[in-house]
């Protein structure tokens, strides 16, 4: 079977080089990484295969790649599922922050646990808010992620942190322009975890069109591209 699939594999990009892709491709991805990252790129991916139809579900759902009949779907953290094809692009880098209005108001905290004493913005993820992770002296440390303010949307997050509700815990490049600007400062540095990956997922067992192929490609280099997403080059600041 194994070799029947590469003989498959071989003869499409045989194909692939007398015709451009064409078709659609079907993606689902968070709404904030397809807003900020994937839609300002998505006019150099149709210069170049202008045949190429793109749609993205954004809802922030699960999907079942086969039952729905979507292509690719982009994943962060470990995949379980064994009916799943992933390549690694990108990795999620997760920072604590705050504004540096909150902070001169505040404090800044120097240890996960004074963040208790701190207004914290949670995330919420399938109906459950999401816990902070730390290490401290090489233990993973959890601190409750619930606060005053929670929501299930990223851009939410960094409206609150903005608005200097408090502190969030959430994905480094959701942030890079504020805290190239100041207006916004990491914390607690030394005690952030490690990145999760970031993996572009397809069904296993099916025959991928050359369209999904270049779709891949298209993602991964827009992670590259990004040092809060380019794999293995992320640095803490403090």
């Amino acid at each position: 079977m194994r070799i029947l699939q590469d003989l498959d594999t071989v003869e499409e990009r045989l194909l692939e080089g007398h015709s451009a892709p064409s078709g659609l491709v079907r993606v689902t991805l968070s709404p904030a990484f397809g807003r900020m990252f994937v839609i300002p790129r998505l006019p150099g991916f149709r210069d170049r295969f202008p045949d190429v139809a793109v749609e993205m579900d954004v809802s922030g759902r699960h999907v079942d790649l086969i039952e729905e009949g979507v292509d690719v779907a982009v994943r962060i953290g470990r995949l379980s599922n064994s009916s799943l094809v992933a390549r690694r692009i990108g990795d999620m880098r997760m920072i604590t922050l705050a504004s540096a209005a909150y902070l001169a108001r505040h404090g800044t905290p120097r240890k996960p646990d004074e963040l208790h004493a701190h207004q914290r913005i949670g995330y919420v993820h399938r109906g459950d808010v999401v816990g902070w992770g730390f290490e401290v002296d090489g233990r993973q440390v959890t601190v409750d992620g619930g606060g005053a303010f929670r929501t299930n949307d990223a851009e939410h997050v960094r409206g609150a942190v903005l608005a200097g509700l408090g502190i969030a815990h959430h994905a480094s490049w959701l942030f890079t322009d504020v805290l190239a600007s100041g207006e916004v400062v990491r914390v607690l540095d030394r005690y952030a975890p490690p990145p999760f990956p970031i993996n572009a997922v397809t069904a296993a067992g099916r025959r991928m069109p050359s369209r999904v192929r270049r779709f891949i490609e298209f993602l991964a280099a827009a992670c590259a591209e990004e040092p809060e997403l380019r794999v293995g080059d992320g640095k803490g600041t403090g």
